[in-house]
């Protein structure tokens, strides 16, 4: 099962068949601060493969490293420019991502429990091509396509505000656990 590998990047879309994404972060792309207890190495495995996210700084922005260690003894790698925000006692990340020719953005709520776990949720797609579709933000709904998609057009910050006033229905359902490494 390929799903640890993907989940962070734009195959997640695919494995929900839906594909939440923004064409501006939460926050301005910036490096963590060195204290930031996302900074580090995390783990995820199943029967398949091994996952590591490697968190930290390169030049003026955040940076993931996905490294996916398959039982095969394969090895895949991408690498991610994020950011992180912390707004109305939630935090944040964006991810930024290739779809097609342009940079995109992946939303998603984190949470550390202690030093050790990091929690994350994906943006929910039903609830946010309903929210395009009453104008709570702006964005595009593209429900016909193999993979439906909703592209969020709102300024960070609108973004940023929408996402504080609606984090529950954003991001209703935690999906990833990741154990710290180092």
């Amino acid at each position: 099962m390929k799903v640890i590998r993907t989940i962070l990047a734009l195959s997640f879309c695919i494995l929900v068949s839906a594909c939440v994404e923004s064409e501006a972060p939460l926050s301005p792309l910036a490096p963590l601060p060195p204290d930031s207890p996302l900074i580090g190495s995390w783990m995820l495995s199943d029967k398949s493969e091994t996952m590591f996210f490697h968190v930290g700084n390169e030049g003026e922005t955040a940076k993931i490293l996905e490294v996916e260690l398959g039982k095969d003894g394969s090895i895949k790698s991408e690498n991610h420019v994020a950011s992180a925000v912390s707004h109305g006692g939630n935090t944040y990340l964006s991810v930024q991502v290739r779809s097609g020719d342009k940079l995109l953005y992946s939303l998603w709520k984190y949470q550390l429990s202690g030093k050790n776990r990091l929690t994350l949720w994906p943006a929910d797609y039903k609830f946010l091509e309903s929210a395009v579709s009453q104008g709570l933000i702006v964005g595009t709904v593209n429900a016909k396509a193999m993979v439906q998609r909703v592209e969020l057009s709102a300024d960070s910050d609108a973004l940023l505000v929408f996402v504080g006033k609606y984090s529950a229905q954003v991001f209703p359902k935690a999906t990833i656990k990741l154990q710290r490494v180092q």
